[in-house]
């Protein structure tokens, strides 16, 4: 009898680093007191590992990348004291990122 269980793929391995990543943001805001700031920006860098380990392309990604970006934005934002800003650098890089992913997907 063989056994005919799948191989983890790019996927799974993706899903894999966004929960680790966000664990790892949930102990070090434990650690220092700034639990909301070091979960989003686990959750950011979550999205981010997904974007680039999961193989995705175009939109997928672009999405994945702009999520993160927002979220890093933010967390560090709330960090130096003006959400605002980190909002807004966050949109900015998520938005450049975006296009980088359409446009090595083959999109325009």
């Amino acid at each position: 009898m063989s056994s005919d269980r799948a191989r983890p793929g790019p996927t799974s391995t993706s899903g894999l680093l966004f929960v680790g990543l966000l664990m790892i943001g949930l102990a070090v805001g434990i650690l220092t007191g700034e639990v909301a700031v070091a979960l989003m920006a686990g959750l950011g860098l979550g999205f981010v590992a997904m974007a680039l380990t999961g193989g995705l392309r175009g939109q997928t990604a672009g999405g994945l990348l702009f999520s993160g970006s927002l979220f890093v934005g933010l967390s560090l934002g709330l960090l130096l004291g003006n959400a605002a800003v980190g909002v807004l650098g966050g949109l900015g890089v998520g938005f450049v990122l975006m296009a980088l992913a359409r446009r090595a997907g083959g999109e325009e």
